[in-house]
């Protein structure tokens, strides 16, 4: 038998004086590359645990600042894909095609998009685990895009888009009331700034006076802001509903637009569809974007809180400059550019503060939790080798 010649520590566990009492030599399963036991090795929890502790902090990536930068930069596609959603259905719009006819295709491609991995793939609750909140996000999402087209017919376009970029901040507003999630200072500050940039962009005719004819209305400003906050209120749906599925998610976002869309159409009596190969693929682009854009949108929203994540959207004024420059020639004034340089610079600023911020604090908490996890590991190999684990067993050791 090999004798101990290594004194008690103080703080030792009675497991692990009882583990290298026994004189067993055990092999310890590696548990990372930097950690390796070999089979010659005395090992004791104390130890193991210490090692594991030092390795895990040397080798702990930055998860949190990883899932932020993944969330962010998913949102930030979503606007892309919004973006081009936009366009396709401004030229189809041009072409005479109606807005509740781009409404229902738009619709059909998502539940299309969310069916076929649902089948493929047959998840276990195909149906999700709160079907009500599900058909409230559909409702909402459905809402807000026919307010939208509704709000843009009562006013300028300039205008109406100012107040669709109302639904971030109403967004910051809600979350710690309906998520529990408080926004960090730094939000507080670049929304309003993003906000101004949307301003300088857009130039609303009641701040910058109008050349045309259309005024805007009371009922527009109701329109308007009643859009945004639906749309808030479908990104806190998202957010709410992290859990489940993303596919089933877009299933019965899908599923509701598809039977609003087809009431809408019945109401307006407009059923002209395509009738050029042209109309027909940029119909296509746009149901394909719609999805990418609902999905990527879905994704970012469980992975970053819903605040930081409806702050990427005031880039999508930036994107429609640029399409509109390339696809419509609309060269943009000074002003636009400025507003726009506005935009960037706050989304950039906020993104990269959160990034760092998010990989200070839980980077330590994945650093404890990994090394709670292998040291627990190893607790259990030596308590089943040498001792019967009992809570009262082990009460009366100590």
């Amino acid at each position: 038998m090999q004798q101990n010649t290594s004194q008690a520590s103080p703080h030792r566990s009675p497991i692990s004086d009882e583990v290298e009492s026994s004189g067993e030599i055990l092999a310890v399963t590696p548990v990372s590359p930097t950690i390796k036991a070999t089979a010659g090795r005395h090992w004791t929890f104390d130890g193991a645990q210490a090692a594991l502790t030092e390795a895990s902090a040397a080798e702990a990536p930055n998860s949190a600042g990883w899932r932020t930068t993944q969330g962010l930069g998913l949102y930030v596609l979503s606007t892309v894909l919004l973006s081009t959603q936009a366009t396709s259905a401004k030229v189809l719009g041009r072409h005479g095609l109606d807005t509740s006819v781009m409404i229902l295709f738009r619709s059909f491609a998502i539940l299309v998009g969310a069916l076929l991995p649902i089948v493929y793939h047959k998840p276990a609750n195909p149906w999700g685990t709160r079907c009500a909140m599900l058909v409230v996000r559909g409702l909402c999402s459905f809402t807000s895009i026919s307010l939208l087209y509704t709000s843009v017919q009562l006013m300028p376009l300039s205008d109406a888009v100012v107040l669709q970029f109302l639904s971030p901040l109403m967004v910051a507003l809600a979350a710690p009331l309906l998520l529990k999630e408080l926004p960090s200072r730094l939000i507080w500050v670049c929304v309003p700034m993003c906000l101004v940039g949307v301003l300088l962009t857009a130039q609303p005719s009641v701040l910058f006076g109008s050349s045309g004819s259309m005024s805007i209305s009371q009922a527009g400003i109701a329109v308007g802001t009643t859009q945004a906050a639906f749309a808030a209120c479908h990104k806190i749906c998202i957010r709410y509903l992290k859990g489940e599925d993303s596919n089933v998610q877009l299933m019965y976002l899908g599923s509701v637009s598809v039977v609003g869309a087809v009431v809408l159409c019945i109401v307006t009596q407009r059923w002209n569809m395509p009738s050029t190969s042209l109309e027909w693929m940029l119909l296509i682009v746009t149901g394909f974007s719609a999805y990418g854009s609902q999905m990527s949108q879905t994704i970012a929203l469980k992975l970053v809180d819903a605040s930081l994540a409806t702050a990427m959207s005031y880039l999508s004024v930036v994107w429609g400059i640029v399409s509109g420059y390339l696809v419509f020639g609309e060269v943009p004034n000074p002003l636009s550019l400025l507003g726009a340089l506005l935009v960037c610079s706050c989304t950039l600023v906020l993104g990269s503060a959160e990034h760092v911020s998010a990989g200070r604090q839980p980077q330590w908490q994945a650093v404890c939790a990994s090394a709670q996890r292998h040291s627990t590991d190893i607790w259990r190999k030596c308590t089943k080798k040498h001792v019967l684990y009992d809570p009262i067993a082990t009460e009366e050791i100590g």
